[in-house]
């Protein structure tokens, strides 16, 4: 009986543990006029919580994106990025780019389409004259997500990643990204209101510990982040005019990094300070 009950708690623990929101992928992104290279290829390659380190337990893929001029350059893998030699590739040549936006992406897959699959995050589409990029860590219901974008605005614009075996391959990150864009659209364009609404819906119609909803979206000039139930922190070097925000802190001593605050979105621009907004205001 003992063992049983050994047994049963051990099963239950497990589940616990793999069903955590902290089992979710991990996001880097930063901005400035001057993208610092060697800063880029510490936080992403060398310090002990760098996207590269991290690879230890987000082992499904990667990627690394940077903006030049109005075009978005994505290299993705279907390896961890501990293991392969060209997620060190792809940092270096983004931090020699000194582009004004940089990305990288860890996926520990839980949606859609996942084994032997290149990262499909960031998501990408051309939509109201931007060419907007987009990552998520999180999970979201992805029955919920085809209903609140509906039937028709959904067969207008498809998931353009994993569509092989729709919609049991479709990634909810890339609904996501769909269902914010089109809130936009409503929204004539205004990001801001246009994410409000996004949130506000979706709160609506998900419990408050189920609201995994922390994403990116960038066009290159400016980047929108949102938390909302996973880790994010970010921090703003006076220096170099850089702003990053990170699932993880990269290493504790290089800048002062502080905790995004819960339930808002913050808009970054190249040599400003990050600015925030509360998503009920």
């Amino acid at each position: 009986m003992k063992k049983r009950c050994f047994c049963l708690f051990l099963l239950c623990s497990i589940l616990l543990i793999c069903s955590s929101p902290s089992s979710a992928c991990r996001f880097w992104v930063a901005s400035s006029k001057k993208m610092p290279d060697l800063i880029v290829r510490e936080q992403l390659l060398s310090l002990p919580h760098s996207l590269k380190q991290l690879g230890h337990e987000y082992k499904d893929c990667w990627s690394v994106a940077f903006f030049k001029g109005p075009a978005a350059l994505i290299a993705r893998s279907e390896k961890s990025s501990i293991s392969d030699e060209r997620f060190d590739q792809a940092v270096e040549a983004a931090s020699n780019a000194h582009a004004e936006v940089v990305i990288g992406h860890l996926r520990l897959a839980s949606s859609g389409c996942q084994e032997g699959v290149a990262n499909p995050h960031p998501f990408q589409r051309y939509d109201g004259g931007h060419h907007w990029l987009f990552g998520h860590n999180g999970g979201l219901n992805k029955e919920l997500l085809i209903s609140l974008i509906s039937e028709d605005y959904l067969k207008a614009h498809p998931p353009e990643a994993c569509k092989d075996n729709p919609p049991e391959s479709w990634v909810d990150s890339e609904l996501y990204f769909i269902y914010i864009l089109k809130k936009i659209d409503e929204a004539k364009g205004n990001v801001l209101n246009g994410l409000k609404s996004a949130v506000s819906e979706l709160a609506q119609h998900i419990k408050d510990e189920d609201q995994y909803l922390n994403f990116f979206l960038t066009d290159g000039k400016e980047v929108w982040a949102y938390k909302k139930g996973m880790s994010l922190f970010y921090a703003y070097d006076q220096k170099n005019r850089l702003s990053i925000i990170s699932s993880a802190v990269p290493g504790e001593d290089q800048f002062e990094w502080k905790e995004f605050p819960e339930d808002n979105f913050a808009l970054l621009r190249p040599n400003r300070k990050p600015k925030f907004y509360a998503s009920t205001k």
